[in-house]
């Protein structure tokens, strides 16, 4: 296997070196074109939940972090490889609210 990360946010893919490695390396290569950090105000998707970027961190490695807030009121500090950025950010806005 051969480790792929993608430059912006640092997501890894494990590419096999089998049958399926044109798959993998064809769903890296649309995350990695796709990829987009984002800013502070922004309606975000971790995991299944939607919240809000609080504040970016500096971290140690190459790759920034992320202070989460949940419609609960809890933050949360993230990786940027787990955060995925809402391109619609009223329908993330409707979400986080409801």
């Amino acid at each position: 296997m051969v480790e792929a990360l993608c430059p912006i946010c640092g997501k890894g893919y494990s590419i096999p070196m089998t049958r399926g490695k044109e798959m993998v390396v064809t769903k890296f290569l649309s995350h990695k074109d796709n990829c987009q950090l984002p800013d502070e105000d922004e309606f975000v998707r971790v995991g299944g939940r939607i919240g809000i970027v609080v504040e970016t961190q500096v971290g140690k490695d190459e790759f920034p972090l992320y202070e989460i807030q949940m419609p609960s009121g809890r933050s949360n500090v993230f990786r940027a490889s787990e955060v995925t950025r809402i391109d619609d950010q009223d329908m993330g806005r409707n979400r986080f609210y409801e």
